[in-house]
């Protein structure tokens, strides 16, 4: 893997930070929803480099994503292996407790290709939080949709300060 340096101040430019984004968790994707109707700043602010002195972000997100499947999943995949470089890995709907059944699971996201078996949300988060940048840039959210300008003030912009220390 090659090494991204994450730098301070104006010299952000041209950096890229991938966005994990699992809804596969107990909810209703009302994150998601309230993130295409965030202003100050705006979803698009914030993929597209419109903000001066955060990255690049892309966005890995099931419900926006023009890629399914396997392409969809490379990026998870990759981040598992260490492999993406710095993620920030953001968790929508509450995380189901996978233990408390003999059989059966909650919540998945993917199949893993070795068993032919559902990987659940648990073990993604097992795989990813490990590698997340910082290991402290991991967000769990359940909240309603209504309240996508409080999503966009108190997630958005504090992730993307905290990735670079301002």
């Amino acid at each position: 893997m090659e090494e991204t340096a994450v730098k301070n101040g104006e010299e952000n430019c041209g950096q890229v930070i991938d966005v994990l984004w699992i809804t596969a968790g107990l909810g209703c994707d009302g994150e998601t929803i309230a993130m295409t109707a965030a202003m100050q700043p705006s979803i698009e602010d914030v993929v597209l480099g419109g903000i001066p002195w955060i990255p690049k972000v892309n966005f890995h997100n099931p419900f926006l994503a023009q890629a399914n499947g396997d392409e969809f999943l490379k990026p998870f995949h990759e981040a598992a292996e260490d492999k993406l470089g710095p993620f920030i890995l953001v968790i929508e709907g509450s995380i189901p407790d996978e233990g408390n059944k003999q059989a059966g699971y909650w919540a998945s996201l993917g199949t893993d290709k070795a068993t032919g078996q559902p990987i659940t949300t648990c073990a993604w988060i097992d795989r990813l939080a490990p590698h997340a940048w910082g290991q402290s840039e991991i967000m769990a959210s359940s909240f309603c949709w209504r309240e996508a300008s409080w999503i966009s003030r108190q997630i958005c912009v504090p992730i993307l300060v905290r990735y670079f220390r301002w």
